[in-house]
Formats: C-alpha cells, structure tokens, sequence
C-alpha cells in the first residue's frame, strides 16, 4: 500500500511512514468510511485527486491516424444489437 501512495504522489525520493499524512481532498467522497465514529479511510485506498504542475502531469494516449479515426466513426452505438443471435 506504502508503494501504491508513493507512486501516486510522484515525488522523487519520496518514502512513506507510518506518520505519512495527507489532506482529504486528495481522495474522493466514496473513499471513506463514515460509519463509526471517526471517518476514516476504506482498506486498499490510495491517493488519486492531485493538480499537478504540467511537466508531471501524465500523457494520455490519444489516436492519431486517419483509419483509426474513421474506425471508430463507424462502430455502431448500440453494440447489443450486433450479437449473433443461436439457431432456433
């Protein structure tokens, strides 16, 4: 889980203890648990809402071709339609 935190803060040398802390608004509404006393954060949840600064913020893979661009104008919408249907 300490891994996971690091990784998401993407600080070089950074190492997460057990005093490591971060602000609630670094987690989403449904990544806590309201249901005792203390709010506190579900099992397995790491860090993910973060304004990082443009040379740290992630590429996103976007398609550049003309055919991939013409493929996809020409995928039905409705996909269910598509299935084949068993021999009666």
């Amino acid at each position: 889980m300490r891994r996971q935190w690091e990784l998401a803060l993407r600080r070089d040398g950074f190492v997460a203890s057990d005093r490591t802390l971060l602000c609630s608004e670094h987690f989403r509404s449904e990544d806590f648990d309201r249901t005792g006393q203390n709010v506190q954060l579900k099992d397995g949840v790491a860090p993910n809402i973060f304004n990082f600064p443009a040379h740290l913020q992630r590429l996103v893979a976007t398609r550049s071709t003309t055919n991939s661009a013409r493929a996809e104008d020409n995928l039905p919408m409705d996909l269910s339609q598509d299935v084949p249907q068993p021999d009666a």
